[in-house]
């Protein structure tokens, strides 16, 4: 692999594109790693092969609370148990909300908006 950035099919612009999308939360570090290797294959806009893929991550709240709502709405016997101290319950309900979203919502943006939920109605 004795390849040197000249030979990429894809300009410093375009990486400076995907590390933003990283940075900014778009994209997961694991998702920013399959990005590049797709853009070493066969180049590209980085934006592009994100929504292709559909890669993005989603960190709006108003795309995540509902999915939250319901999730603490279908568990609301945890949800009580949460409120009343087994905070190790927050795993789960972060579990459920990644499954739904097929591993697409931003863990950190889930986690404040779950604990959030879970204190508000206690």
């Amino acid at each position: 692999g004795g390849r040197t950035l000249d030979n990429v099919p894809f300009s410093g612009a375009e990486l400076g594109a995907l590390v933003a999308l990283v940075e900014d939360g778009t994209l997961s570090s694991s998702a920013g790693r399959e990005v590049l290797a797709e853009m070493a294959e066969t180049g590209g806009d980085p934006a592009q092969i994100v929504d292709r893929r559909g890669l993005r991550q989603v960190s709006d709240p108003a795309a995540l609370l509902p999915i939250i709502e319901d999730v603490l709405a279908g568990n609301a016997a945890k949800a009580e148990d949460y409120r009343n101290g087994k905070h190790g319950l927050l795993g789960f309900f972060m579990g459920q909300v990644m499954r739904r979203t097929k591993g697409a919502a931003h863990p950190e943006v889930v986690k404040e908006l779950l604990e959030q939920r879970l204190h508000a109605s206690a």
